[in-house]
């Protein structure tokens, strides 16, 4: 059962809080590589990259064990060197993207569309400059994204079958299923609409305002177009989807924190067309102030992100709080603890029963699991 579940959530859940919370790091500071690259502006990278670490929720999700952080991670990363060889040609960072698009498929199956970033830099080169991409190309953009993924997921070579069964079962889950009442939405607009409400009480109404003004500049920008390929592609795939889970859409909040910046450069553009039009000497202290209006404006979310960190860690750990559970449960029943868990020694001086440890990724079907009661 175990080794079933792990195939529906690849390889990430015995992964410590700890390397989850540097990815989510990680997440902030490709996120002020892409605005600075994207404007030219350190000042608008940095508010930028201070925009998504004070959300709340990329704070709460940046310290669980699950697969929506790193896969944000890759994604992001899949987007930087993409746009790197978009901008600068370079197959190096084009391979980068590749590989990086590999490891975030083989975290979660829906960042198939990350792809979008290199292949949307190679089909635009060839659109702008006429000419057709050499073979080596075609090769890196196929080749080097199974071969990540077979390295980070090799048992979905190995037990290909087993792979597939839990392929299409969550297809089937998020397609035709749902999650219950509490986290499925009806396709298309309904659902649109849940995710973008939830956007929107997470950031708050200023932010959003400049958030919409940040997108309607991509028509003017096109390197923000590219960049907005694959996010807004993965938005309509996943809201076409029954589950609801907003967590899936954590990696989309670099993408609304860059347009956030793209929201104060026109603003900072207007600005200073106005003073070179009535108030030349005012020019130099326009992007201070924009930056600081900026900061004020992210102040609340700063605020209540503290709060969430402050609760985040006072928080039981999972596995303290699983012992504290047993205490509470039958006692009759043999208890089998995972022994990837490594629980504390402090943790496991309060079971007041005999317990047996377990290789949990030893259980290979559900038939080879003993009656009893199991922490995994």
């Amino acid at each position: 059962c175990i080794r079933d579940r792990d195939m529906s959530h690849p390889g990430f859940y015995y992964w410590n809080r700890i390397l989850t919370a540097m990815l989510s790091t990680g997440m902030v500071v490709f996120t002020f590589l892409i605005t600075r690259k994207l404007f030219s502006k350190v000042w608008l990278a940095f508010v930028a990259a201070v925009f998504v670490a004070v959300v709340p929720f990329h704070i709460q999700q940046g310290v669980m064990t699950t697969p929506d952080t790193p896969v944000g991670f890759f994604t992001l990363a899949t987007a930087y060197f993409a746009y790197r060889f978009f901008t600068d040609k370079t197959e190096r960072d084009l391979t980068i993207s590749l590989i990086c698009m590999g490891f975030a498929v083989a975290t979660k199956y829906n960042a198939g569309l990350a792809g979008l970033f290199p292949l949307s830099a190679v089909l635009w080169h060839w659109r702008e400059e006429g000419v057709r991409p050499p073979l080596r190309i075609w090769v890196l953009l196929f080749g080097v994204p199974p071969l990540a993924f077979a390295i980070a997921m090799p048992y979905a070579i190995i037990e290909f079958d087993l792979f597939l069964s839990a392929l299409f079962r969550e297809l089937n889950h998020y397609s035709v299923d749902g999650h219950g009442a509490d986290f499925t939405s009806q396709p298309g607009w309904d659902h649109i609409w849940f995710q973008l409400t939830t956007i929107y009480q997470n950031i708050g109404p200023l932010q959003a305002a400049l958030v919409i003004i940040g997108f309607g500049a991509s028509v003017y920008k096109r390197d923000l177009r590219f960049l907005l390929i694959a996010p807004l592609a993965y938005f309509v795939f996943m809201t076409s989807m029954k589950v609801n889970f907003h967590r899936n859409f954590l990696q989309l909040y670099p993408i609304i924190a860059i347009l956030f910046a793209g929201g104060l450069y026109v603003l900072w553009h207007g600005l200073r067309n106005l003073a070179d039009a009535h108030a030349p000497s005012m020019r130099t202290f326009i992007p201070y102030g924009v930056a600081i209006g900026a900061f004020i404006t992210v102040a609340p979310m700063a605020l209540s992100s503290t709060i969430a960190s402050v609760d985040v860690f006072r928080s039981r750990e999972s596995r303290t709080m699983a012992i504290a559970q047993l205490q509470e449960i039958d006692n009759t029943q043999p208890l089998y603890l995972a022994r990837e868990l490594r629980f504390h020694e402090h943790d496991l001086a309060l079971i007041s029963r005999n317990y047996t440890f377990i290789d949990a990724v030893s259980l290979s079907a559900c038939a080879d699991v003993q009656k009893g009661f199991y922490v995994l």
